[in-house]
């Protein structure tokens, strides 16, 4: 009769016991039949088991021990001559172990990284297609940042464009990103540390956000994932607006009309100063019926705008793009009295203005550029939601570098101004794709798009 679980414990104990005292090596021969979990208990399970001393070694895998007092007539077999697989690889195991590495090494905080985070800028000048024109200057050619990390075998990227108003420049962009080298420690998915840590410097937004895109970029292209997934976004956002540069009536209606069969809505810059104003968009109405939005950048006073705004409504504008000089007191009171919304651009640069700018305004305009990177600029999508705002996300004249990192949170937005690489004569950086309307962020790791020349002979520090 097989013993019972009580009588079989206490003699296995004893048997222990007496194996202990007396040094003894069981028989090869022998098999344990305790039941597994018990068996498995003193080395531990899986991978612990290895890390265990003396748990890696002992007899070949076909060869189980029990103690000597084992019966014959135990339902169990002396020896397995039948290795029975056991010394194929243990797929599941090995996928549970990468798992646990990948996990270890990209914890954010915890891990311990070998190596640094490299950090690499310089200045990139794209030509424009055309000049292009606003109310207060115009150009040809347009300057960037771009920045490089370098980490684990991959490389991120990050554009900012620096605005010569907020007394940015290529040059005063690059050093300070020079500056940052120290603040990047070797986790690049630790973006609060990271960024929490930079220099304090002012006007350095637009290297701030090449360097938030670069970390994007690069913590999507380690995970394997497009930085919308990262983020937990949609792919696709609204359509993009195209932009009518500022000129005399009948040339605006002319390249709105060119432009009209590739765009779902176009966007007019105003403020000519020159009484023009309506006449630009009744010719554009005249020759498109799509939607149209107006950006005045600044250029009407008080009363200029409570005249346009009524007239813009008859003509079918959706809304208008900051109408009044930055911190205009007025703007209250055009926000009370149009028929239309009014979008705020200059008046809105960070988080910090938000709440300011519901004072003055339907809807926020976020330019990373402008706000710091993708990072802030979610922060700012969801503070302008709960003051009841609307979102528009805006750009520069910039690269496809720059509008793909745009692209990665424009569902977050009702309308989005993406067409900043559309502008250039060539784009460096393809790989945003430009359909129906709508700048597609791309599906691939990180921000998905690479350089068409190799960036090494144009570093800062002059590497090769």
């Amino acid at each position: 009769m097989p013993d019972l679980p009580d009588q079989r414990e206490e003699r296995e104990r004893g048997g222990l016991e007496q194996q202990s005292e007396q040094q003894r090596v069981p028989p090869p021969e022998a098999v344990d039949d305790r039941p597994g979990s018990e068996a498995r208990g003193e080395c531990g399970h899986g991978a612990d088991r290895e890390r265990q001393t003396g748990c890696g070694e002992g007899d070949p895998p076909h060869v189980v021990q029990v103690d000597d007092d084992e019966r014959e007539d135990d339902p169990v077999a002396e020896r397995v001559d039948d290795p029975a697989g056991l010394d194929e690889p243990d797929l599941a195991r090995q996928h549970r172990v990468e798992t646990a590495d990948v996990i270890r090494r990209r914890s954010h905080g915890a891990a311990n990284y070998a190596t640094r985070v490299e950090l690499e800028a310089r200045v990139a000048t794209y030509e424009l297609a055309e000049t292009f024109v606003i109310s207060r200057d115009s150009s040809d050619e347009s300057e960037s940042v771009v920045a490089e990390l370098t980490h684990e075998g991959q490389t991120g990227y990050g554009e900012g464009t620096p605005i010569e108003r907020y007394y940015e420049d290529g040059a005063s962009a690059v050093e300070f990103l020079h500056e940052c080298r120290g603040a990047l420690g070797g986790d690049p998915f630790a973006l609060d540390d990271i960024l929490g840590a930079l220099p304090a410097t002012p006007h350095t937004q637009a290297a701030r956000a090449a360097l938030d895109h670069a970390l994007h970029d690069l913590c999507g292209k380690l995970t394997g994932l497009p930085v919308w997934r990262l983020l937990g976004l949609h792919r696709t956002g609204p359509p993009t607006c195209w932009t009518v540069w500022l000129g005399d009536p009948d040339d605006m209606a002319r390249r709105a009309e060119a432009a009209a069969p590739r765009f779902q809505r176009l966007k007019l810059k105003l403020g000519g100063r020159d009484g023009l104003d309506l006449e630009r968009v009744r010719a554009v109405r005249a020759v498109t019926e799509l939607p149209l939005q107006v950006d005045v950048n600044e250029y009407w006073s008080v009363d200029e705008a409570l005249e346009a705004l009524p007239e813009l409504a008859g003509l079918g504008v959706e809304y208008c793009e900051q109408p009044l000089p930055e911190g205009d007191a007025g703007g209250a009171r055009v926000k009370a009295a149009s028929p239309i919304p009014i979008y705020v651009d200059e008046d809105c640069h960070t988080l910090a203005d938000v709440a300011a700018s519901a004072e003055r305004a339907h809807g926020i305009n976020i330019k990373l550029s402008k706000s710091g990177g993708i990072r802030e600029a979610v922060r700012m999508a969801h503070a302008a939601r709960a003051l009841g705002l609307g979102v528009m996300l805006g750009c520069m004249t910039e690269s496809g570098l720059g509008i793909s990192a745009g692209a990665q949170i424009a569902s977050l937005c009702d309308f989005v101004d993406l067409d900043g690489n559309l502008l250039l004569l060539e784009d460096p950086w393809p790989g945003v794709e430009f359909r129906d309307g709508v700048q597609l962020a791309p599906n691939k790791p990180g921000l998905g798009v690479e350089p068409v020349v190799s960036l090494a002979a144009e570093r800062s520090d002059g590497r090769s």
